[in-house]
């Protein structure tokens, strides 16, 4: 029995006398068709009920078209018709994910509006050709304030970290919007190519809740309220090495101590008993300290449970002639916050190893100002870290005797505990003025990272000098102008050249997709057929391809024919080879037809079955 596409006529004679029966004869050839038929019997369609062991006579007109499922049938598809998805079966190829926008696609293929963003959890760029690439940013922005000399008020430096994207590129005409990047004073940049040692990345992380804020000076006391609480009810107060706890009957004006960050600067007084030579003497006694501990307790009853707070204080000063073995008495605690001029404390959002303090003093002629840092370890429930706390003193000054000038000053600092998130805070500890003002600017965590290598990506740094007193924000656009390269496949010799090189044409990025992207084996691609089409072009323009891939969830055959797209070339798959053909006039028309390139839901084979008379 011979197939062709389509349709079959035959005519039953052997066949009918040895099974004359329609059932039969389908059964002897069952070999022959696929699992899923469509039986018309003289123009009526059978079902799935109807008999199918009837007779066969010469008058009867039987067409069995046969219909093939399965792998088979998901990957036929016609061989003139542009499709947009090719070998959807096959597994895509996921770009890495990088390091903030709520975006999938790539500011590269934006024709309005393109910035720098930093497309957190999307796919790298995947950049074929040549485009003019605005980098992903793969970090924030870290700055610094550099002084030329020891009295300049310094000069600000912001430094970005980008992804060009997948591979490597030659880059030219860096810059930032439409101006040239060197132009720019101060401006530098620096491209790293996959595979090549950075010698060192500095990781910054903002705290996010530094903005800014004015650190008063002493004289500015009576502007801050002060919060206090008295205790209506004294349950104990015990003195023990060298700390003082004082439980009270839970109470509503206590809750503002109970919420603070701890350690924390306070002020409380009591009422205490001594021994003297002349007697007893009682009186109430004032100490300043640092609440260490603030705790709820209750006394387990199911039903209204009696409820205690019980404070704790340490690095206690007070009145010299009070000894140790003095008793607390049940009658007085006064609570008074002391932090009312400290700024913070600020907690760093990561682990880091350094801390980058920036400030800015406005300093009138012959002022100054003078601050302490105290910072602290803190664990994962933002308590303190026994032994971490350190205290650091800065003093700005300026050289003019009546001018004014804003300092601007970085300072870094190696806390001592170690890797880990710490608590900062800010005092003044001399008065300030209209002509004497500090601002904390901004606070980072710092990570330096050295011999960093990305063996799959091209990044650039760029430093630029920022704008003092800018008049507004603007956005990041910086960008380049950036060629791909690829692989490529010499006609002559038909053999794979994996020498990397610039390149613009589609054949080209075809073979890279499939061969490097994808890791598919060469033989499952016809290149010389795809070349010898990008050879035969008449204009080589015709075949480049300037695109940049930015969805990881595209298949390897989406891109594929994304790819020939552009040169006009279908990609389609016979018997196992990926192949092409280009759409174009030509003076020969000729195509194959084959069970291979046929769609599922349109291939049928028409088999016509005439009995014939018997003998």
């Amino acid at each position: 029995m011979r197939y062709r596409t389509f349709q079959e006529r035959l005519s039953c004679v052997a066949g009918c006398q040895t099974a004359p029966f329609f059932y039969d004869w389908l059964a002897a050839n069952d070999a022959t068709f696929h699992r899923d038929l469509l039986i018309v019997r003289n123009g009526v369609k059978l079902g799935d009920d109807d008999e199918l062991s009837f007779e066969l006579s010469e008058l009867d007109h039987i067409q069995i078209f046969d219909q093939p499922k399965g792998i088979v049938g998901d990957i036929l598809s016609p061989i003139f018709k542009v499709v947009g998805q090719v070998f959807s079966f096959l597994a895509p190829k996921p770009a890495i994910a990088n390091n903030g926008g709520n975006t999938v696609d790539s500011p590269n293929n934006s024709l309005t509006g393109q910035t720098n963003t930093a497309r957190v959890y999307k796919a790298k760029p995947d950049i074929y050709g040549q485009i003019r690439s605005f980098p992903d940013l793969i970090q924030e922005s870290v700055f610094e304030y550099v002084h030329q000399t020891s009295t300049d008020g310094g000069l600000k430096y912001v430094t970005e970290w980008m992804c060009i994207g997948i591979g490597k590129y030659d880059y030219e005409s860096v810059r930032y919007s439409e101006s040239s990047l060197g132009s720019l004073a101060g401006a530098e940049f620096q491209f790293f190519q996959p595979g090549e040692v950075i010698p060192q990345i500095v990781e910054g992380y903002g705290f996010d809740d530094v903005d800014g804020q004015e650190v008063p000076g002493q004289n500015e006391a009576g502007d801050f309220p002060i919060e206090t609480a008295t205790a209506n009810t004294v349950v104990s107060g015990t003195y023990s090495g060298g700390q003082i706890a004082m439980k009270i009957v839970k109470q509503a004006e206590f809750d503002y101590f109970m919420g603070l960050v701890l350690p924390h600067a306070v002020t409380f007084t009591i009422n205490v008993t001594y021994s003297t030579a002349s007697g007893s003497v009682t009186t109430d006694a004032t100490f300043s300290g640092t609440l260490i501990s603030a705790v709820e307790t209750n006394d387990g009853a199911v039903v209204n449970p009696v409820r205690w707070y019980t404070f704790t204080m340490s690095d206690l000063q007070g009145p010299q002639d009070i000894p140790a073995t003095a008793t607390i008495n049940t009658t007085k605690f006064i609570l008074n916050d002391n932090e009312a001029l400290i700024v913070g404390p600020f907690f760093s959002p990561v682990e880091s190893t350094q801390l980058w303090l920036h400030t800015q003093s406005s300093l009138g002629g012959n002022k100054e100002t003078n601050w302490k840092v105290v910072l602290w370890k803190i664990d994962d429930d933002y308590n303190q870290v026994p032994g971490t706390q350190q205290t650091f003193t800065y003093r700005q000054t300026t050289p003019h005797d009546s001018t004014s000038e804003v300092f601007y000053r970085t300072d870094k600092i190696t806390p001592s505990g170690g890797f880990g998130k710490y608590a900062v805070s800010f005092q003044r500890t001399d008065n300030s003025s209209d002509a004497s003002l500090l601002k904390v600017e901004e606070i980072h965590s710092i990570n330096i990272r050295t011999n960093v290598v990305h063996p799959t990506d091209t990044l650039v740094r760029v430093k630029v000098r920022a704008t003092e007193n800018a008049l507004g924000s603007r956005e990041r656009k910086y960008n380049a102008l950036v060629t791909r390269h690829t692989i490529t496949y010499d006609l002559d010799t038909q053999t794979v050249d994996y020498t990397l090189r610039p390149s613009r044409l589609f054949a080209d990025a075809v073979a890279h997709t499939w061969l490097i992207m994808g890791e598919q084996p060469v033989s499952s691609i016809d290149l010389y057929g795809l070349y010898s089409i990008a050879e035969s072009l008449p204009d080589e323009r015709l075949g480049y391809f300037d695109y940049t891939f930015d969805d990881e969830n595209d298949s390897l055959g989406d891109r594929v024919q994304a790819i020939c797209n552009a040169a006009s070339v279908v990609a389609y798959w016979d018997d196992g080879v990926l192949t092409f053909t280009r759409d174009q006039k030509v003076d020969y028309p000729a195509a194959v037809f084959n069970r291979a390139n046929m769609k599922t839901d349109e291939y049928k084979i028409n088999v016509r079955v005439h009995a014939a008379r018997r003998l």
